[in-house]
């Protein structure tokens, strides 16, 4: 047996089932794949050879692809995917013609051969065209294709060996490409060689190169040009025709920025490969007509490629991307190797033209000395230019004077040299030079500087410098004898050049300093010729008109930005500046506007400049040469100016306003104190005249009041005191509604006023608003009609979010005022509309709706995320009251919902009112997201409506409800009494809304420290048939509850507890008896109500927080606080 059958048979096969469990991912892969709609088939159905195949293509690790069947299916195994890349794995059971459609029928003819030999097939790096990576890619695979054989001797496919040798094949290509260009440019001695071997070299690559353009600086490669480039020209092409216009085109770096040239300026100015897309507009029509090179096929990318000679950067080579590649660093360094070769060639060129053109000089130079030395004896000494001759060890042979002063050197030193007194740092140049003369019998020229020191009147330098040509003097025999140097002294031009270049840079510097001062300098600064036409401004000065650099034309081009109101103006100051001399200023308004923003509001105003301009003049002093203007943005400060103005204005009306706000208020309220002071009088009078008379019945039996006589005299003054109380309610109810509105006033100006969503029925709410107004409507005769539009069962609406305190109190505003100028009128008729809006009603029957001024509050968190899950949609709630009273005219329709305000000054004469209730309606309308209008009704008279943001949510659970909803608002009412009417009190309870039979007295613990408000509320509650203690604080009540508990008496039922109190305020107490509530030292649960004056939320809900159950303000009815007492006790729902 052998050793492979020792041990445990593992199962390896992943092909069949069950799977063995070390199957790999990809095998897993294979085995989900759906295989019964290929050629391969499902792979239970699978075949041995099939099986063993697969088997052997996914234990492969190097690439392995397996095609199956007379359609050639394909699968691969993990290896395979990076050859494929994109196409994984959307080709995994696909077709080999279909997947590889660019190169497949090459492989037709392979696979047949091999069907009918049954020998493998193979290929050594064959390019193969193919789509791996979105675009076709230039690759080159050795390859092998190993005939399947099934046992009946048939084909079943072939198993494919590929061997990716792109990155080889195509680093070979190129590698030879360079190779080539650097031999064939070994040779080449002009730059005319130079351009023709290398576009020649490049084109046999045409498949890396299938484009080119070849630039060059033809004036930077001359001996002696300037360092600085400036045009470019074509000198070698591929792929171009003889007449094609880019042969001919010549690069502006300086003017042209269009097409190629920016490209070329960016690649040569900052000594980088700049590549762009054949996709720019620009560059499309620039290569139209190219007969591409290579493939055919345009290039997709272009790359542009600097390339340096020396110090400079003398041309550029443009390429066109093989469009079967893209550039990446690989192209790069293959791009990087062709511009090193060509930049070292064009400074051997350079090098050798500029040796060149040295030596002609020194050559024109010796046939001069030749043609005059005879002659050159006789003025030698006489000359400027030092002379001197010297043999081959540098030894001075002779010397002319000014070669003397020059050097430094001491004309009777003895065997003095010719560099004894050359700068240190000179000699290795000197020297060189002086080798190239002396062995090489050439002539040079150079530059050199000596030690001594060079001054000239106030110029000075600390070397001299001068300009040298040495020659070498032949003998008989051709050989060297002696060499003679020229020496011209160069110091002052060297001197002044260096002064220039010091200036130069000093203005260039002068200038850099101002262009960026006047860059970045808030005024705008521009300076322009004497009519006006700009030469140059900053960006301040473009922007303050929104002008474009470059882009201003026109003369004096501000005019058409002036406010036409300043236009003259501006004309009238420039022609100041061309006629008179010296500074002048000017102020002008401009069209465009200024604006900024406080909160959410928008101040705006119309921008303003300050101009200065001043003149200056040519040198005659007449004539001007350009005048600058200095202009500062002043928008800021007039639109201060201008607010300040409206600030003090508004603040004048205001106090115009608060001081006719005031007299209104202390009439309002000074007015009722009369009446009441006259009622409470009657009603002492009458109650006096009563005991009177029930003493006089006593004793004859016969009551007499004026005319009237027995019982109904005593009814008749009960009467009359029943009215005397009903004014002084009336009363009181009028300067409650004046403080609620100025306390409401108080608390929008202090952004303390909280919107409370909750979810309400909307019926139910405006019900409750029309149902306040009830007494009143009958009394003063007026109809009201309360319509509910379709569209509210239209859109299925019934309970909705809603603050219903602060949209009540808007309704009532509105009502308020529809019956207080409805009451007088002939018809009487007011008409009440409720509708809902998917989109909000800004245009809704003719209203005009008030700008808004303020945005809508938060609304408080805790009761908007109960109500969130039963949520639906957004809507707006719209609410019109049309009355028939007298209408508004547009002027007093203006002065509506503002502060203090109201339609004119008699209003108040005849209406009362303090002024407050539609500015205030405004501003809550805003709060709760929406806005107030009014509009002309349809009843003769005005409509006032409103709309609000809500949304619509399902009835929520009773307990929700229970906590979330407010007490509504309400007014206090007093009902019109008759004499007749006086029977009907005989017949009510002392407590409506209780059954019939005894009743049961609520016992009631009262907390009050003003004892006549103690004394009043204690009567009024037994009156009513309650049992009633009282304590004068909270250290009394808390006594009276621990009595109770000692006692074992009958706990109290509710405990009416003030806030504000001495010894311990209303909220120590609470907190005490929850306290002890909760360690059991008080048995039972009490319930209690906060009594209190004071109203705002901060109050309320600390008072809250502590422990009362609810709150109930003064002043109040006593009807109102036995009902909540009721709903406490009972533990019925609000």
């Amino acid at each position: 047996m052998s050793s492979m059958s020792v041990g445990i048979r593992v199962n390896l096969d992943w092909t069949r089932d069950p799977v063995p469990p070390q199957i790999t991912s990809f095998q897993q892969t294979v085995r989900d794949f759906d295989w019964s709609k290929t050629a391969f088939g499902h792979i239970k159905s699978w075949r041995r050879e099939l099986r063993q195949c697969v088997r052997f293509v996914m234990a492969d690790t190097a690439p392995i692809i397996l095609y199956w069947g007379p359609a050639y299916t394909i699968m691969y195994n993990e290896a395979y995917i990076p050859l494929v890349g994109a196409k994984h794995p959307a080709m995994m059971g696909c077709n080999a013609p279909d997947v590889f459609p660019d190169f497949w029928d090459y492989f037709v003819g392979v696979i047949k051969e091999m069907s009918e030999t049954g020998q493998t097939a193979s290929g050594e790096a064959t390019r193969l065209l193919m789509e791996r990576q979105g675009f076709l890619e230039e690759t080159f695979f050795s390859w092998k294709l190993i005939p399947v054989i099934g046992d009946d001797g048939t084909l079943l496919g072939a198993y494919g060996a590929p061997e990716d040798r792109t990155n080889t094949v195509i680093g070979e290509r190129r590698t030879l490409c360079v190779q080539t260009l650097t031999q064939r440019l070994a040779i080449a001695t002009t730059f005319k060689d130079l351009w023709r071997v290398t576009v020649e070299t490049l084109a046999e690559n045409d498949r890396d190169v299938p484009f080119a353009l070849l630039y060059c600086d033809d004036s930077s490669l001359r001996f002696g040009s300037p360092a600085i480039y400036r045009s470019f020209e074509v000198v070698g092409c591929i792929g171009l025709s003889q007449s094609h216009p880019l042969r001919s085109q010549e690069v502006d770096l300086d003017a042209d920025l269009n097409g190629l040239s920016a490209a070329i300026h960016e690649a040569v100015g900052h000594m980088r490969t700049v590549v762009i897309s054949a996709d720019d507009a620009d560059v499309a029509t620039l290569l139209s007509d190219v007969q591409w090179k290579g493939s055919g096929v345009p290039s997709k990318q272009f790359a542009v490629v600097p390339i340096a000679g020396g110090s400079k950067t003398p041309a550029a080579l443009v390429i066109g991307i093989n469009p079967h590649r893209r550039y990446n660093s690989w192209y790069q360094s293959f791009l990087e190797m062709i511009s090193d070769v060509l930049a070292s060639s064009m400074s051997k060129i350079r090098l050798s033209n500029e040796l060149k053109y040295r030596a002609e000089i020194a050559t024109k130079a010796t046939r001069d000395f030749q043609r005059t030395e005879m002659r050159f004896s006789r003025f030698a000494n006489r000359s400027t230019v030092g002379l001197a001759v010297t043999d081959l060890a540098g030894k001075i042979i002779f010397a002319n004077e000014a070669w003397y002063n020059f050097t430094g050197i001491d004309p009777e030193a003895v065997n003095s040299s010719w560099s004894d007194n050359v700068l240190d740092e000179d000699l290795p140049t000197m020297k060189e030079w002086w080798h190239r003369v002396a062995a090489l019998k050439q002539s040079v020229s150079f530059t050199f500087r000596t030690k001594n020191a060079f001054k000239s009147g106030n110029m000075k330098m600390p070397h001299r410098t001068g300009f040298a040509a040495c020659y070498a003097d032949r003998d008989d025999e051709g050989g060297v004898e002696t060499i003679m140097g020229l020496v011209m002294d160069i110091s002052e031009q060297k001197w002044i050049e260096e002064q220039l270049l010091r200036r130069t840079r000093e203005i260039a510097e002068s200038e850099h300093r101002y262009r960026s001062f006047a860059d970045l300098c808030p005024l705008g600064i521009v300076s322009t010729d004497p009519n006006g036409y700009v030469q140059w401004g900053n960006d301040a000065w473009h922007d303050f008109y929104g002008f474009t650099k470059g882009q201003v034309f026109d003369a004096q081009p501000w005019l058409p930005y002036i406010h036409p109101d300043d236009v003259q103006k501006a004309r009238d100051y420039f022609t100041d500046l061309q006629t008179k001399r010296g500074q002048l200023t000017v102020q002008l308004k401009l069209r465009k506007k200024y604006s900024i923003y406080e909160g959410d509001r928008a101040l705006e105003n119309n921008a303003y400049v300050l101009a200065t301009g001043i003149q200056e003049y040519k040198p005659d002093g007449i004539t001007i040469d350009h005048i600058d203007f200095w202009v500062t943005d002043i928008s800021a400060q007039k639109l201060a100016e201008k607010v300040l103005t409206d600030k003090m204005e508004e603040a004048i009306r205001t106090r115009t306003q608060q001081e006719r706000f005031i007299d209104m208020i202390s009439h309002e309220i000074r007015n009722p104190l009369s009446a009441v002071l006259h009622c409470g009088e009657e009603i002492v009078e009458a109650v006096k005249q009563s005991l009177v008379n029930m003493n006089n019945t006593s004793n004859n039996g016969l009551l007499t009041i004026g005319h009237v006589s027995g019982p109904k005299s005593t009814q008749l003054m009960l009467y009359n005191a029943l009215q005397a109380a009903d004014t002084i309610i009336y009363c009181v109810n009028h300067q409650k509604q004046i403080v609620d509105d100025v306390l409401t006033l108080s608390k929008l100006d202090s952004e303390l006023l909280v919107v409370s969503p909750v979810p309400v029925k909307l019926s139910d709410v405006m019900q409750s608003a029309v149902k306040i107004f009830e007494s009143e409507l009958r009394m003063s005769d007026i109809s009201l009609d309360m319509i509910e539009h379709k569209s509210v069962s239209e859109l299925g609406v019934d309970w909705i979010l809603l603050d219903p305190n602060r949209f009540l109190q808007i309704v009532i505003n509105i009502i308020t005022n529809a019956i207080k100028f409805t009451r007088a009128c002939e018809t009487r008729k007011i008409k009440v509309t409720t509708s809902v809006h998917t989109e909000r009603p800004c245009h809704f029957e003719e209203i005009d709706f008030v700008p808004r001024r303020y945005n809508p509050l938060q609304r408080r968190g805790s009761l908007v995320q109960a109500s969130s899950d039963h949520a639906s949609s957004q809507i707006y709630l719209r609410v019109g009251v049309s009355d028939t009273g007298k209408g508004l005219t547009a002027r007093e329709k203006k002065l509506l919902f503002n502060r203090f305000a109201q339609a004119s000054p008699k209003t108040h004469a005849e209406y009362g009112g303090s002024g407050l209730g539609l500015f205030i309606s405004r501003q809550i309308s805003e709060m709760l997201g929406g806005e107030i209008g009014v509009g002309t009704s349809e009843l003769g008279g005005c409509t006032f409506a409103f709309y609000v943001t809500t949304t619509k949510v399902e009835k929520p659970r009773s307990n929700l409800l229970r906590s979330a909803a407010p007490p509504l608002p309400g007014r206090i009412k007093s009902a019109p009494m008759t004499l007749d009417g006086l029977a009907d009190l005989e017949n009510k309870s002392p407590r409506p809304g209780k059954t019939a039979g005894p009743p049961v007295k609520v016992r009631t613990l009262v907390v009050e420290d003003n004892l006549i408000n103690q004394k009043v509320l204690c009567k009024q509650l037994r009156n009513h048939g309650f049992e009633v203690e009282a304590a004068n604080h909270g250290k009394e009540a808390l006594m009276a509850l621990e009595k109770v508990e000692e006692e074992g008496a009958r706990h109290f039922d509710v405990m009416l507890c003030d806030i504000e109190m001495p010894v311990m305020g209303g909220i120590q107490c609470v907190t005490e008896v929850r306290k002890r509530e909760a360690s059991g030292e008080f048995s039972a649960r009490i319930p209690i109500i906060g009594v209190t004056a004071n109203v705002r939320s901060t109050q309320v809900n600390a008072a809250l927080e502590a422990g009362m159950d609810t709150i109930t303000t003064k002043p109040y009815r006593i009807g109102d606080l036995i009902a909540n007492i009721d709903r406490l006790c009972s533990n019925l729902p609000p």
